[in-house]
C-alpha cells in the first residue's frame, strides 16, 4: 500500500513553514548588519533581533516537522459570527493607526506619557469603559515596558521634549 501523499492543508503548511523559515533567515541576516561600532552595550544592538531570528527559524522548522504529523479532521461545521453592527472601518483605521502614531509623538511627549494614553485610547477604541481598568492597564503596560527596557536592558527611553 505504501504511504498516502500529502493533503492540501499539509502541504500548506509546510510551505507556510519553510516561508518562515525563510523569512526569518533574512531577518537574521539583516539584524547582523547593524552597526555596534562606538556602542558599548556588551551585547551590542543586533542581540535582541539575532533572538527573535533564531526563534522564529526555530518555530518554522516545528512548523514544517508538524505538517508530516498532522492529521486530517473531518470538517466541523463553521460557527456563526453574529455581531449586533457591521464591522466599522473608521474604527479598524483608528485601531491601526496608533503603532503609526506612537514613534512620531514619543519625542515629543516621551516614553510614559505617550505609551500610557495611547494604550488608555486604544483600551477605549475595544469598547474598554471602566475607567478603572483602562488606568490600570494603562500605567501597568507602560511601566512593566519600563522595567524591561529601561531597567533590565539599560534602554534610553525618551524624556518629554513639551517645551524645548
Amino acid at each position: 500500500m505504501g504511504s498516502s501523499p500529502s493533503t492540501g492543508s499539509q502541504l500548506e503548511y509546510r510551505l507556510l513553514g519553510v516561508g518562515v523559515i525563510a523569512l526569518f533567515i533574512v531577518y537574521g541576516i539583516a539584524a547582523r548588519s547593524i552597526n555596534t561600532a562606538g556602542m558599548t552595550d556588551p551585547l551590542g544592538a543586533a542581540y535582541v533581533p539575532t533572538m527573535l531570528a533564531i526563534i522564529g527559524t526555530v518555530l518554522g522548522a516545528l512548523m514544517v516537522i508538524a505538517s508530516f504529523f498532522k492529521r486530517e479532521h473531518r470538517a466541523v461545521a463553521p460557527i456563526e459570527l453574529t455581531t449586533e453592527r457591521p464591522p466599522n472601518l473608521r474604527l479598524a483605521l483608528a485601531i491601526l493607526s496608533l503603532p503609526f502614531l506612537w514613534p512620531l509623538l514619543l519625542p515629543h511627549t516621551g516614553y510614559l506619557l505617550t505609551t500610557s494614553v495611547l494604550v488608555s485610547l486604544l483600551l477605549y477604541l475595544l469598547n474598554v469603559r471602566d475607567w478603572r481598568a483602562i488606568a490600570g492597564l494603562s500605567v501597568g503596560l507602560t511601566a512593566v515596558l519600563w522595567v524591561v527596557f529601561a531597567v533590565m536592558f539599560g534602554v534610553e527611553l525618551p524624556a518629554p521634549q513639551l517645551w524645548g
